[in-house]
């Protein structure tokens, strides 16, 4: 905000358009798993998927059993992410919905 004038003005550092925003500003990708009932067909569903979209993003995924433990994974090197629309769809198509969370 610039009030040197009589009149406030907004000064933008810099414009991402709107479709760009997911890409541009997503720092970290964390994906939830159930351990009840997941299996190893899903695991390599999710590999591929994470493999298609290569990126700078990194992934980490959540393993929660049911008692309630948690295990975090981080992707590695190999498995970062271009963020996207296509990326999102994939894995929520196979996770389901509310599975993936981004951070920026």
């Amino acid at each position: 905000m610039n009030s040197r004038d009589d009149t406030p003005k907004v000064v933008a550092e810099e414009i991402i358009p709107i479709e760009d925003v997911e890409k541009k500003l997503t720092k970290v990708i964390s994906i939830d798993l159930l351990t009840a009932g997941l299996d190893m067909e899903t695991l390599k569903k999710l590999k591929d998927i994470l493999a298609q979209h290569p990126g700078k993003t990194p992934v980490y995924i959540n393993f929660k059993d049911p008692v309630g433990r948690k295990t975090v994974l981080h992707s590695g090197e190999g498995l970062k992410v271009e963020t996207g629309p296509s990326l999102f769809e994939e894995l929520e198509q196979l996770l389901g919905t509310n599975s993936i969370k981004i951070r920026s």
